[in-house]
């Protein structure tokens, strides 16, 4: 099963900040008529279930980001703004389980965890009905949708794999904000229900799924009233950036990579899967020399980060499995970059530290490891000043949390790796 992957390191310096330039105010009115193209990148979770002419499964959790674009046209009915809108997004959400339930037996094999389903794309035809006041727009949105449902019980043949183009629908609301005549930035929740696949096989093999997902995105207005709507703010909007002094902001994000479980004996679990989100609170200071940036920032993210499986290489984790999670992390970074008006790019690097969990769920202590540990970090960020004080931010970080000292019986220990590739909001002081 193919899987979505979404963006992708550091140096410094030091001596007085520079004035920033003169504060950009942005005039109130908007036109939200006409066309709009746009990128969106979000987290999604929910469930996926199976079902066969021998029984059902129970709903179990799907996870996993997204990224795609938006195209659409609005116009004015009075004061309320409708339109519709089209969006296709890649996606990696997945979900794997082992159960004994009711109805169902999904027991680990020679490949693992014993059942998975997989939404590699998918996409939504909406409408959607609004109230704009000024430089904000609510709305309301609903419709059909779309994708690719893939699912298998595992080491049990054909008879029991689907891949099937399902349709379902999707419903939510979202808040978009104009930052100039043509650009504005929006964060949207949709409940997507993608239904079921075809049943095929001996044993009426099938699958369903179905999610919410939280999204921010940008959007660019095209037409002849974009171009003439608020000269004024884009002859304020030509003013330069100065991105010296102290800033904080707010992040959310989705995570990805592996973990490996080993002991003295040379048991090894080999490359498991670790996936979740993550979403937390940063601060930095920034010096500015022409067009070179550098400065230092640090972060802490809550996380939901979890690996769950069943057998490895050299490993086995019983009937109950094997599992490893991180609750939070944080990193103490870097940056040096490149400005260019209101755009930054940069690389950074620095240390990073989380707490990190992992047990053979029914063997108790001797084979449960608690710890903090201490790795790195080091990744590559673009940011965009929506206004002197206020800019957006998308960075990739790859986080190595290193190996845990060893304990229990069997000296047991634990790694964990894994890429985030995040968004965020900050506010300059």
């Amino acid at each position: 099963m193919n899987r979505a992957k979404l963006l992708a390191f550091l140096v410094i310096l030091a001596c007085p900040t520079p004035a920033r330039a003169e504060e950009i105010v942005i005039p109130v009115p908007r036109d939200w008529s006409g066309f709009h193209v746009g990128l969106n990148a979000g987290y999604a979770l929910g469930e996926h279930a199976q079902e066969s002419s021998a029984g059902n499964s129970d709903g179990h959790r799907l996870d996993g980001g997204l990224a795609g674009l938006q195209l659409g046209h609005d116009w004015y009915a009075g004061d309320i703004l409708i339109g519709a809108e089209a969006d296709f997004q890649f996606a990696d959400i997945a979900g794997e389980f082992a159960t004994e339930e009711g109805g169902w037996s999904c027991m680990p094999g020679n490949e693992g965890i014993g059942c998975a389903s997989q939404v590699d794309w998918f996409g939504t035809a909406r409408l959607r009905a609004g109230y704009p006041a000024g430089s904000v727009l609510a709305y309301l949105t609903g419709g059909l949708a779309y994708g690719s449902l893939a699912s298998e019980f595992k080491d049990e043949g054909p008879d029991w794999q689907v891949e099937d183009v399902v349709l379902g629908w999707s419903a939510g609301a979202g808040l978009e904000i104009a930052h100039s005549a043509t650009m504005s930035t929006r964060i949207e929740y949709l409940y997507t229900d993608l239904g079921a696949t075809l049943r095929k096989g001996d044993y009426d093999f099938g699958a369903s799924a179905g999610f919410s997902s939280l999204r921010v995105g940008l959007n660019y207005a095209f037409g002849a009233a974009a171009a003439g709507r608020l000269i004024a703010e884009d002859a304020a909007a030509a003013e330069p950036r100065g991105w010296g002094g102290f800033r904080a902001g707010i992040t959310g994000g989705y995570a990805r990579g592996d973990q490996v479980m080993s002991d003295e004996f040379g048991g090894s679990s080999g490359e498991q899967r670790l996936a979740g989100a993550a979403t937390g609170v940063l601060a930095g200071y920034d010096l500015q020399f022409g067009p070179l940036v550098i400065g230092a920032a640090a972060d802490f993210q809550f996380a939901n980060l979890e690996g769950l499986f069943n057998s490895g290489e050299k490993w086995s984790c019983l009937d109950s499995g094997c599992r490893t999670t991180v609750d939070w992390f944080a990193t103490a970074r870097l940056r040096a970059g490149l400005a260019s008006d209101r755009l930054l790019a940069y690389v950074t690097g620095g240390g990073a530290t989380a707490a990190i969990a992992s047990d053979i769920i029914e063997l108790g202590a001797d084979w449960r490891i608690r710890d903090r540990q201490l790795g790195w970090a080091a990744g590559a960020g673009i940011e965009y000043a929506l206004s002197e004080r206020v800019s957006a931010e998308a960075q990739y970080l790859w986080i190595d949390l290193g190996t845990t000292p060893a304990s229990g019986i069997d000296d047991s220990e634990v790694s964990a790796e894994f890429g985030l590739t995040r968004l965020g909001l900050n506010y300059a002081f």
